[in-house]
């Protein structure tokens, strides 16, 4: 955003809770500052000495609270020693860059705005005292933005939003995914799918419809690592489509726009997804996708981009996987479309009028 003499720093604080492994092997680091291209950044990392489980007890869980804003306000102080004073903060998810967000904004007087990415409220994971600690902080934010609409309906039914207007401001997609031909073999359809291999992204029931496809000319690469890596793979094998999938493990973000290119199609069968950022960048490069209805893609995924299908239904993966191969697809109209929304440009000029809206009335 400089090229709109917009000078953006960033505030990147890691927490390692306790128990974790993070924290048994997460040292907690000095605060750092470093010029990372336009951007100015200040790291830290810091143990928290109070056990997630004890966080029932009120005094112990506000303690954890000012732990994480005194490392909060330390290192905005290092950014305004070496940037000068910032006139907004833009916190990221109230838990927790929201909670440091206005720790700062209260002590210096400055607005802050909460954009919300999380899933952690609507997936059950924060508990009752950080579900009102979010509400505490959407209530004193200045603008409160979310990332999808679905977002802020799964929300509201679990915490007090009475009177808070959300704004949406998704994602933007990178510059580096652009649009290329699809590979020009007609030997092979070539599947992707790209995210973490945790439970909620649903490759179980990928590979289980992959198999039912029974089609030998079709491959699937599955980009990512995690905890169910050798589960999956175990089930890639005893499904008999083990020389049909490819796991690549974990690659860098440099090197995901060549697997867009290498693919015919994306497909993303996850049971949960704020937005689904992999699912802009499929489109930007012109691929038609096929995603759950898992929450932000029912937005992001209109006609002529591919297809909604229901959670964990493996027939309808089975024929929409069958439809997309048969069917013809304009890939430029899918990247142009997705770029006229989620662009670069458009977003800046999104979040330019947000934080002119405040500026202008301060």
């Amino acid at each position: 955003m400089t090229e709109r003499d917009i000078k953006v720093g960033i505030i990147a604080a890691r927490f390692f809770d306790l128990p974790s492994n993070d924290w048994l092997h997460g040292d907690s680091q000095k605060i750092t500052y470093s010029v990372e291209g336009p951007l100015n950044v200040v790291r830290a990392a810091q143990r928290l000495r109070q056990p997630g489980p004890f966080h029932r007890i009120p005094f112990i869980y506000n303690a954890s609270i000012r732990q994480r804003q005194k490392l909060g306000l330390k290192m905005y102080d290092s950014y305004v020693t070496q940037c000068g004073k910032p006139d907004i903060i833009h916190g990221h998810s109230a838990l927790w860059g929201g909670v440091l967000a206005a720790a700062i904004a209260k002590k210096h007087n400055i607005p802050f705005i909460i954009t919300e990415h999380s899933s952690v409220i609507p997936r059950g994971i924060a508990g009752p005292r950080e579900r009102k600690t979010a509400e505490q902080i959407y209530h004193i934010a200045s603008k409160n933005c979310s990332i999808s609409p679905s977002l802020i309906v799964d929300l509201t039914p679990l915490l007090d939003l009475d009177n808070i207007d959300f704004k949406i401001t998704p994602h933007m997609v990178d510059a580096k995914f652009v649009y290329t031909n699809p590979p020009s073999s007609d030997e092979t359809f070539n599947w992707l799918s790209v995210s973490n291999l945790v439970d909620d992204k649903g490759h179980d029931t990928l590979l289980r419809a992959f198999s039912k496809l029974n089609d030998k000319k079709s491959m699937l690469t599955i980009v990512g690592d995690g905890p169910l890596m050798g589960s999956l793979q175990s089930l890639s094998k005893s499904l008999g489509i083990d020389d049909q999938v490819i796991f690549t493990g974990l690659i860098s973000r440099d090197e995901i726009p060549n697997a867009f290119t290498n693919s015919h199609a994306f497909i993303h069968p996850s049971r949960y997804e704020t937005q689904g950022i992999v699912i802009i960048e499929a489109l930007a490069t012109g691929r038609p996708v096929i995603s759950t209805k898992c929450g932000g893609p029912n937005h992001v995924i209109k006609e002529g981009d591919g297809y909604l299908i229901p959670i964990d239904d493996e027939q309808a993966i089975v024929d929409s996987m069958k439809n997309m191969m048969n069917n013809k697809w304009d890939g430029k109209s899918i990247s142009e479309r997705c770029i006229q929304r989620f662009g670069k440009n458009v977003i800046i000029d999104q979040l330019e009028e947000l934080y002119n809206s405040i500026t202008n009335h301060k």
